[in-house]
């Protein structure tokens, strides 16, 4: 990337990753702005979009991440399940359990910014 050594860039672009999975849990997709992501990472606002193409995209990553972790903690958990049934309930408390924890998950769903990702 222009400007940044391959550790800089890869640096920053987990600070912003980091900052926008705190800001975006807590405040949610619309309250968070740019500089919101920027100030503590140190950059410049314009320089946000040397790692990503807007705010939704960031968001986007980081729930792509969400969704992977979830899925090993899945694959965890079915591979102890010693039949269908165990798997099944093991599951749902999995997928319950991360809806009640996960402020993240909460902002997607009850604060609606899945609407503002669409």
């Amino acid at each position: 990337m222009a400007g940044f050594s391959d550790e800089k860039w890869a640096y920053i672009r987990s600070e912003l990753l980091d900052t926008g999975r705190k800001l975006f849990a807590r405040y949610g997709l619309k309250k968070t702005t740019i500089s919101d992501l920027t100030d503590p990472v140190g950059i410049a606002n314009g320089t946000f979009y040397q790692f990503f193409d807007s705010k939704e995209r960031l968001y986007l990553e980081i729930l792509t991440r969400e969704q992977e972790a979830f899925a090993d903690r899945v694959d965890d958990l079915l591979a102890d399940a010693s039949g269908p049934q165990e798997g099944i309930t093991a599951y749902l408390r999995l997928t319950i359990e991360e809806i009640e924890t996960n402020p993240l998950i909460q902002q997607l769903v009850v604060e609606d910014d899945w609407a503002r990702l669409v």
